[in-house]
């Protein structure tokens, strides 16, 4: 099983950033979900992982979003077996504002708003902002105005 290395923003949505957007996806974490959701749903076949494994390394999983995303599935899974969706959709994103917003947002509350946010370019070369107490939290680095 390869590693997959995820680009630093590799993970922007459409409104937000994926706090699982540094990273990479080891061989270990990988096998150590799969004896998990094994455990767990002992009724999945073994063509259920292999394509599992390739929707992972398609759209870019850490460790980090791996595991959360299968623990979420263990504790909500309702059906009698989840599905490949299941893992792929677990996200977590924060708030991701243009320099359009963040003009909006000191014309509201004042030029302190620039020390409350950093930026951070895209792979496109875009500029966003996102909130340095989040950037700091899920250890995302930004540029401090």
């Amino acid at each position: 099983m390869p590693n997959s290395q995820n680009s630093s923003l590799r993970s922007l949505q459409s409104d937000g950033i994926s706090v699982y957007s540094v990273g990479k996806m080891t061989q270990k974490c990988e096998l150590d979900c799969i004896k998990s959701l094994n455990q767990s749903f002992p009724q999945l076949p073994i063509e259920f992982y292999d394509t599992l494994h390739d929707r992972l390394i398609e759209n870019g999983f850490t460790d980090a979003r791996l595991k959360d995303a299968v623990g979420n599935l263990i504790d909500t899974c309702v059906y009698p077996q989840p599905t490949i969706a299941n893992i792929i959709s677990w996200d977590k994103v924060i708030k991701r504002y243009s320099y359009n917003e963040m003009c909006d947002m000191i014309a509201l509350h004042g030029a302190a708003v620039w020390k409350r946010y950093g930026s951070l370019k895209t792979l496109g070369n875009r500029v966003y902002w996102i909130n340095l107490v989040e950037a700091e939290q899920y250890g995302i680095e930004v540029k401090k105005m």
